[in-house]
């Protein structure tokens, strides 16, 4: 047994040293490919003894996720991997999986995937998204599997599947919260996550030139509205988890240059109708160059009792 894990990465230095400290315990080896990260992450791989690769392959919008990916699993089998993890650089194993997590994964059939609880820390690493109206609210993904001839990630435009594979109920080994957890630290980083959320919008209506609705109802999070109920992280889940600091102080990151780009290509008006100009920084832009507020468009929110319905329906029936 060899497990290697899989990351792709641009310029996340500011969690790499977190899931570097998890992941070094129970991977043999990481294998990274970098989309052209411009602060230090490249370097931080390196001196933790990954292989890092470049990214090769652009978009004209969003980031080649399907190719990166595929590319990841080609290279862990040339390194010789038969199990692997496939994490994000904001995400880590908890602390009480890693004490038994290679017992767990050693069990794995061939074609067999690992699925855990995605647990989304709320602005911070002390409390964690824990409400029943919220999407994330007992959310299972699976992140490992044992590797089996055939096995091939199914494409799409950002967004693809973590493992490769169909995901079936005889191949999906569903553990519990007391075996382990999957920690998303995407919304520590709130900022940023912002601009994020605002860059992946864009991307995706200048690729698939959807309507604004679907697009505004995709990526909608009722959480950026409301107080949600926050339960407090258990220690076991952090114990020995180098854990990111001063997260408050970062600088905007690379999202912010490539939504201004967007819009000296396109033109601002453009992406008005979608839902990202509550960030100031986007606002303001868009008042400078039209010398108006702008008007997102809001029929996506008149549309939640039915996606809320649909998303019952596909979790019901979903692994």
């Amino acid at each position: 047994m060899k497990i290697i894990a899989l990351l792709p990465v641009k310029n996340e230095s500011w969690i790499l040293p977190t899931y570097l400290s998890s992941m070094k315990k129970i991977a043999d080896e990481i294998i990274a490919i970098d989309d052209g990260s411009t602060d230090n992450s490249k370097q931080i791989l390196c001196d933790a003894g990954a292989f890092v690769y470049e990214n090769k392959e652009k978009l004209k919008s969003g980031w080649p996720e399907y190719s990166i990916r595929q590319n990841l699993l080609k290279l862990g089998r040339e390194h010789g991997g038969t199990h692997f993890i496939c994490l994000d650089a904001d995400e880590v194993l908890s602390a009480n999986f890693l004490k038994n997590g290679k017992d767990i994964i050693k069990k794995l059939r061939p074609g067999q995937k690992i699925s855990m609880q995605w647990i989304y820390l709320w602005k911070n690493h002390l409390q964690y998204l824990d409400d029943k109206r919220s999407l994330f609210k007992d959310n299972f993904k699976d992140f490992i599997f044992f590797d089996k001839p055939g096995m091939q990630h199914e494409y799409n435009f950002m967004h693809v599947g973590r493992t490769p594979g169909e995901n079936k109920q005889e191949n999906i080994i569903k553990i519990n919260n007391n075996q382990g957890v999957c920690l998303h630290f995407t919304s520590v980083n709130w900022k940023n996550l912002m601009l994020k959320q605002a860059w992946v919008r864009c991307s995706d209506l200048i690729e698939k030139q959807e309507s604004y609705a679907k697009i505004n109802n995709r990526y909608y999070n009722p959480a950026e509205k409301k107080q949600f109920h926050l339960s407090d992280t258990p220690a076991e889940w952090l114990e020995g988890i180098d854990l990111p600091k001063n997260v408050e102080k970062l600088p905007l990151d690379w999202h912010l240059p490539a939504l201004l780009k967007f819009f000296d290509l396109y033109g601002i008006e453009f992406f008005e109708p979608l839902e990202i100009w509550d960030i100031k920084e986007l606002e303001n832009e868009f008042i400078k160059r039209t010398g108006r507020k702008p008007k997102s468009s809001k029929l996506h929110i008149y549309l939640q009792p039915i996606i809320k319905i649909k998303r019952k329906i596909n979790k019901i029936f979903s692994i």
